[in-house]
């Protein structure tokens, strides 16, 4: 820069290591910044993903009165076991008595809570050892992986339980239940059938 009144120049002189530096310290921070809020962004968006999908799977294996597995998860789920899973199982057929009678004196909202607790009967019989389902109407599906002692020993609580429970106001219901072992080789449909018989 020239100075007229001393007819000289003024020359100032930067470092360019030192701007480099701070441009470099600069984009850095840029680079960080920008680098954390799209990982923020693709973890929210893998969240609403695997939300949404979660709810679109309960949705579609869910019955949604009861809160239990339904009929197509049950079969589902039964076909992917092994043969060691199953060669101590006992599947149950459960069916709520006279529930045409409870929907006609109480109503169909009694009728929905009488199910509900019976559903809620069948999940605590089962536990973690077997598979529980609204198999449909007012009927129900276990298979208990336990022992054959055991099996009975549940089912018979399972049904004194739902007998003594309370539905609304002052109204009992009762169930009827049929259980057959399984067999090696047998198919749901083999089993079901034998359930079903012993059931009536």
């Amino acid at each position: 820069r020239k100075s007229n009144e001393r007819n000289v120049y003024l020359l100032t002189v930067f470092r360019a290591e030192s701007i480099f530096s701070v441009m470099r310290a600069r984009v850095t921070t840029l680079v960080l910044v920008f680098s954390v809020v799209m990982i923020l962004l693709l973890l929210m968006v893998m969240f609403i993903v695997r939300w949404y999908r979660t709810r679109l799977m309960r949705a579609a294996t869910t019955d949604e009165l009861t809160g239990l597995a339904n009929r197509k998860w049950f079969s589902a789920s039964f076909n992917a076991l092994s043969e060691e899973d199953l060669a101590k199982a006992h599947l149950a057929l459960i069916d709520v008595d006279k529930f045409k009678h409870v929907n006609d004196t109480y109503g169909h909202a009694a009728g929905d809570d009488a199910l509900a607790a019976v559903a809620d009967e069948v999940r605590k019989m089962v536990g973690t050892d077997g598979l529980a389902s609204r198999w449909g109407g007012d009927e129900f599906i276990a298979l208990l992986c336990v022992e054959e002692a055991e099996a009975h020993k549940r089912a018979q609580e399972m049904i004194d339980a739902v007998a003594v429970r309370e539905i609304g106001e002052d109204i009992h219901v009762t169930v009827s239940m049929g259980m057959a072992r399984m067999y090696a080789g047998e198919t749901l449909e083999e089993v079901l059938e034998r359930a079903d018989d012993a059931l009536y």
